[in-house]
């Protein structure tokens, strides 16, 4: 009868321990679809980013061939009341005699105020750091 008692105990401990084990394997489980599932929003995420990056960069591309193309009168009406740090981006894309004939049409105190961010990007590319 010993026996039987301490064969029901090792039984009962191994039910214990596969359960443990069950338990432990279910809890995985669950992190394994989490990790899955969050791998996958962000692989959709860093795809959407690239998109909108490469749709950016071309946008971009295309309104400084505008502005290059426009007389700097007009270009210059543009800028000047656009934001600042979006005129400068453009300026800073253009090349120096298209952005100086248009610099020369932007009243002084936004011009000056264009040239000091155009500054700090040519000294964080001079650097080699992203604007």
């Amino acid at each position: 009868m010993a026996e039987a008692k301490g064969l029901q105990a090792s039984q009962k401990d191994a039910k214990e321990s596969r359960q443990s084990v069950k338990g432990a394997l279910k809890i995985n489980d669950v992190e394994i679809v989490f990790w899955h599932q969050l791998s996958a929003v962000l692989l959709r995420n860093h795809d959407e980013l690239a998109q909108r990056e490469e749709f950016s960069k071309q946008a971009s591309e295309q309104l400084v061939n505008i502005y290059a193309a426009m007389r700097p009168e007009a270009a210059s009406e543009q800028l000047s009341r656009m934001d600042e740090i979006t005129a400068a981006a453009i300026l800073s894309r253009l090349k120096p005699r298209a952005a100086s004939a248009i610099l020369n049409d932007i009243p002084p105190d936004k011009a000056a105020r264009l040239a000091t961010i155009l500054t700090g990007v040519s000294r964080k590319s001079d650097r080699g750091e992203k604007s």
